[in-house]
């Protein structure tokens, strides 16, 4: 006499005395005569709720349908039924990546999609695993240095150990961070060197010394267009004082026509010449 009424089971017409006669548990009280699965099995006496096969106590979804018993972040909760399938804390309807852990729901390229499941985190059109700079969009995949990093996310653009914000010259090599004229260019990457206003191109007189009055022309000074130990150009010395100093005062007089210097530092830069020992033998 289950529900120890005045019947026993065997003629109570409601044996578990819930009140229902065609009752879906007629041994166990169901008064709401709730079946998840619809098997005409109510829930209260039905070992699988939901019908996948998988006895409620060892189902770790009972009321949802998950043969396989995927479990993503191990929490005992059934995938089928977590609302927060991957663990991170972000429900799986507010998360942007809803079976990757993405506790920072990090999204680089804003598109919705988080970076920990974006196969372009920054939407370029190069996939993460090709991309040689997968946060920063740069679809010209350019490399200076050569060393998978692409120079859009590079610190050291041209790879010669200087980072790219204390390197005069970023785009290119210059390890010694070299600079002959002081400005704000390297040697490496300078287009004129000396910086006495003619390009390196044009310039036959390279590394000048700073301040010296050149020809505008060739970025020459008199001291390069006369050197003491001999005619420019040529591996002999001077045939004689005579020839040195010559060669000293047409310059000199070049200089003049030009109004580079005046007569009066003519005059002085002859006389130096001429007191020099500069092709004596």
């Amino acid at each position: 006499n289950l529900d120890g009424d005045d019947l026993g089971d065997a003629c109570d017409a409601d044996p578990d005395g819930d009140g229902l006669i065609d009752d879906n548990c007629p041994f166990d009280p169901n008064e709401f005569q709730a079946d998840n699965d619809g098997d005409f099995v109510g829930d209260v006496c039905d070992s699988d709720d939901d019908n996948d096969g998988v006895n409620d106590a060892e189902d770790n979804c009972v009321f949802v349908a998950n043969l396989g018993q995927g479990d993503l972040d191990q929490d005992n909760i059934g995938d089928a039924c977590d609302i927060d399938i991957d663990g991170d804390g972000f429900e799986n309807d507010l998360d942007n990546c809803p079976l990757n852990y993405n506790v920072g729901q990090d999204d680089t390229d804003l598109d919705g999609q988080g970076d920990a499941c974006d196969t372009d985190d920054d939407n370029d059109g190069i996939v993460d695993g090709l991309d040689n700079c997968p946060l920063m969009m740069n679809g010209d995949q350019n490399d200076t240095d050569g060393d998978g990093q692409g120079d859009v996310c590079d610190g050291d653009l041209d790879g010669d150990g200087k980072e790219n914000g204390q390197d005069n010259c970023p785009a290119t090599a210059n390890a010694n961070q070299n600079n002959w004229d002081d400005d704000s260019y390297g040697d490496a990457c300078d287009v004129d060197i000396d910086g006495d206003g003619v390009n390196n191109t044009a310039d036959i007189c390279g590394f000048t010394d700073i301040g010296t009055q050149i020809d505008p022309e060739s970025g020459c000074s008199i001291v390069q267009l006369c050197p003491c130990d001999g005619p420019r150009g040529m591996n002999n010395s001077w045939k004689n004082h005579g020839k040195y100093v010559s060669c000293v005062a047409k310059t000199t007089e070049n200089f003049v026509s030009m109004g580079i210097i005046t007569e009066a530092e003519k005059d002085m830069i002859v006389s130096d010449a001429a007191q020099s020992s500069c092709g004596e033998k």
